[in-house]
């Protein structure tokens, strides 16, 4: 591929992206996801950037914030975005869902960027607005995963369903006690997070029969990392990794 590729990550509460050009993948700066300052932002972003041949997209945050990036790029580029979709298999990954186009479609191209990037067997844990866990072995078949509440889905889940807990952003704390509110709850995520994490690369390890790669990503992997037991690997561009090997295989 001589032409720079534009790849995209739309989550639900950030949206990634970068530019594959001359064999290298080059990480912009992340931003909200928000699809009524989308179009101001890629310009402020993006139109200063020689024009991709193409742009290949990950989407999880509905179709309003799809179609202003496809209005963007059909104006400014005058060329069509590329949405990835959930398969049952793709080169030497297979997807370990009994109807494989329900696993969400981040969670497919995590997959393949972890098959990319990293040695297998290995566990990829997405840390955002849901955590999920995925597991991929060594010949590249996924076992399947897990899905919970995020770090951040928990404080607001204590707002909206409790009198006394307000929507409170307490100091990240590298123990096993808050003492106040607000480091409590913060505490509290991240340890129900990690333990989470945890049980789900010890249950690896023993369907396999073998040790288990820990790779994270996600806005909040750095906090819920701290609490584990065991080393991890970060990888904050493996979904755009899974994107690039889409696209390496359609062009």
């Amino acid at each position: 591929m001589s032409a720079a590729l534009c790849l995209v990550d739309i989550g639900n509460s950030r949206i990634k992206w970068a530019r594959y050009d001359g064999g290298m993948l080059l990480a912009g700066t992340p931003f909200a996801t928000d699809a009524g300052c989308l179009m101001a932002r890629l310009d402020s972003l993006w139109l200063g950037l020689d024009q991709p041949s193409t742009v290949y997209a990950s989407n999880v945050a509905g179709p309003v914030i799809a179609a202003e990036l496809e209005r963007w790029v059909q104006d400014r580029w005058g060329i069509a975005v590329h949405f990835a979709r959930s398969t049952a298999r793709h080169s030497h990954v297979s997807s370990g869902y009994t109807t494989p186009e329900q696993l969400g479609v981040d969670r497919w191209l995590g997959l393949l960027g972890l098959h990319r990037n990293h040695v297998l067997p290995a566990c990829l844990v997405d840390c955002g607005t849901a955590l999920t866990a995925d597991l991929l072995d060594a010949d590249g078949r996924h076992r399947g995963g897990v899905i919970a509440p995020g770090m951040t889905t928990m404080r607001r889940s204590l707002h909206q369903d409790t009198h006394a807990l307000g929507l409170v952003q307490g100091p990240q704390v590298a123990g096993a006690f808050g003492f106040d509110t607000a480091s409590g709850i913060a505490l509290g995520g991240a340890l129900a997070c990690a333990g989470l994490v945890e049980k789900f690369l010890e249950a690896s390890n023993e369907a396999l029969q073998q040790p288990v790669r820990l790779v994270m990503t996600g806005g909040e992997a750095a906090l819920i990392g701290r609490h584990l037991s065991m080393p991890y690997c970060p990888d904050e561009t493996i979904v755009l990794s899974g994107l690039l090997t889409l696209a390496e295989s359609d062009l």
